[in-house]
């Protein structure tokens, strides 16, 4: 006795260049959801997974966020200060809740200078100051 196996067909989404399985009424999630909200229908926005590795010098780690590896990421969050880049012995920081991180680095006191007083009037009511890191 011989089976039958079926075979099934993936409808795809009817979007020009949209390759997505159909959700409802002849389009994918995605735009099915920009229909339903009234708007027109554009191109999904695509992802692609981060090339690069961490951006910290010298450090070979896979990209996790912020441009940087996982325990660097978690370094800068923390604002500890062993993320000094070399030569960069100007460190900016700023104030919030009470507490001083570092936002920026300067390689020199006319860099640091400008960006601290970019950061100043982008936001006059937070507090920023400009450190002068110890020699390593």
């Amino acid at each position: 006795m011989s089976t039958i196996t079926p075979t099934y067909t993936a409808v795809l989404c009817t979007f020009p260049e949209c390759s997505k399985p159909v959700r409802a009424r002849a389009l994918c999630m995605g735009h099915y959801a920009q229909q339903s909200k009234g708007k027109p229908l554009t191109p999904l926005r695509t992802t692609k997974p981060s090339t690069t590795g961490c951006a910290f010098p010298g450090c070979r780690a896979p990209h996790w966020g912020h441009g940087l590896c996982r325990p660097h990421n978690k370094e800068k969050a923390r604002g500890t200060s062993s993320l000094v880049p070399p030569g960069a012995p100007y460190r900016i920081q700023q104030q919030s809740k009470g507490r001083w991180f570092t936002i920026g680095y300067g390689e020199d006191s006319v860099s640091a200078h400008r960006t601290l007083n970019r950061c100043r009037a982008s936001n006059p009511a937070t507090g920023f100051r400009l450190i002068l890191s110890p020699a390593v």
